[in-house]
């Protein structure tokens, strides 16, 4: 495109050289007769040349050759043409704002052109010599002007794209570092958050039940102490067991902590097995309920995250007491067995269950425990089903290591 602009402006100075310069021998011509048959023969040369130029593909390349050739050729011919004819590029060239090279290409022609003229003919008139020494030396001047003004702009060009290169790598730069600490930031926060949720989720199954548990033993004593006839050896066993389940929490808060600061986040299962069997027999101890479990089939040397043992053993305790407060049940059957990479604990017990399947779903949205229960096996990559036919079953699934 900046080539095709450059021929075109190329074409348009040289029409209005040459026209000018038809223009001026024609005058010739007329005023002095002597001169027509030059000037016959110079606008002869002059079309053809123009010819050429304006209608060959290859106009520039061409005519750079073929206007030497022929100027050495014109100048035994008509002198005159290039006489009249350079000054009028000089005032072009000097009037010009565009300082591109194909102006300074120009004048660097004609002046080959008048140097030819210098040694090819006799100037014997003393202002004609005169006049070519000044367009010469006016072209040399020009020439060196457009030079330094052609290189000036384009050092200032390029160092315009230079700057506005790196202006736009900073600016990309620093949006990509700022997206990479809102990211951090998000990440860091979503951790965050993550943790405080665990940590709930944590004290609410390991403190909250057995503070519960606590509290039912304290109540009972209060209606023991009430009544007419006390048992005080009753009513110590109770507050016993009630100061068991106070020290059990602050011990399960103990844990949390000691969770939170531990580098190794995974548990042997036997060790855990032997946990969840000390949570039953605190809470059928504490509630006078039958609680048949079977856990052998996974009692091994395999591992569980703490992060999933610490929710199946609060989703159990969950599942133990809202059967006992909401169902009535008095008989629960836990049975945890182990299907490749995957623990499946059921849990069922002998209550009133939930006799629609649109109260189930009611029940489930509604209940804290049991929607928390689901959110957290979802994400994990388990699942929980629910049936309530005789009694209430609810079945979970949950991968044993990570």
């Amino acid at each position: 495109m900046e080539e095709y602009a450059v021929e075109s402006l190329f074409k348009k100075v040289n029409w209005y050289i040459n026209m000018f310069s038809i223009i001026i021998m024609g005058l010739v011509g007329v005023l002095n007769s002597s001169y027509a048959i030059t000037v016959i023969m110079g606008l002869a040369l002059l079309c053809l040349l123009n010819i050429i130029y304006f209608y060959d593909g290859k106009a520039i390349s061409i005519y750079k050759y073929l206007y030497l050739a022929m100027a050495m050729i014109w100048v035994y011919i008509n002198p005159i043409y290039f006489v009249f004819a350079f000054p009028v590029v000089c005032c072009l060239v000097l009037g010009m704002d565009d300082n591109r090279r194909f102006i300074v290409y120009t004048c660097v022609v004609d002046s080959i052109t008048m140097i030819l003229i210098l040694y090819l003919n006799d100037l014997k008139i003393i202002w004609s010599l005169i006049f070519v020494l000044i367009s010469i030396c006016v072209v040399f001047v020009v020439n060196v002007i457009h030079y330094s003004e052609c290189k000036y702009i384009n050092l200032n060009v390029n160092m315009e794209k230079a700057m506005k290169k790196l202006a736009i790598e900073a600016m990309n730069e620093k949006s990509l570092r700022e997206k990479i600490a809102r990211e951090r930031n998000l990440e860091l926060e979503n951790i965050r958050l993550s943790e405080r949720d665990r940590i709930s989720r944590d004290i609410h199954n390991q403190v909250g039940h057995t503070l519960s548990a606590a509290a039912v033993t304290l109540d009972a004593v209060e209606v023991l102490m009430d009544s007419d006839d006390v048992d005080i050896s009753t009513t110590k066993d109770k507050v016993s067991k009630a100061n068991e389940r106070i020290h059990e929490a602050i011990e399960s808060i103990r844990k949390v902590v000691r969770t939170m600061d531990s580098d190794d986040d995974t548990i042997i299962m036997s060790d855990y097995i032997d946990s969840l069997e000390e949570l039953i027999k605190n809470f059928k101890m504490d509630t006078n309920i039958n609680i048949i479990s079977n856990f052998e089939q996974v009692r091994d040397d395999s591992k569980i995250s703490i992060e999933n043992a610490a929710f199946l053993s609060g989703a159990i305790a969950e599942l133990l007491t809202n059967g006992v407060k909401h169902g009535k049940a008095n008989v629960f059957v836990i049975v945890m067995v182990k299907d490749n990479n995957f623990l499946k604990v059921k849990v069922q017990d002998n209550g009133k269950g939930i006799e629609k399947e649109d109260d189930m779903r009611f029940k489930l949205s509604q209940g804290f425990g049991l929607k928390k229960i689901e959110e957290y096996l979802l994400k994990h990559g388990g699942n929980m089903k629910v049936s309530s036919n005789d009694g209430f079953d609810v079945e979970m699934e949950i991968g044993i290591e990570g």
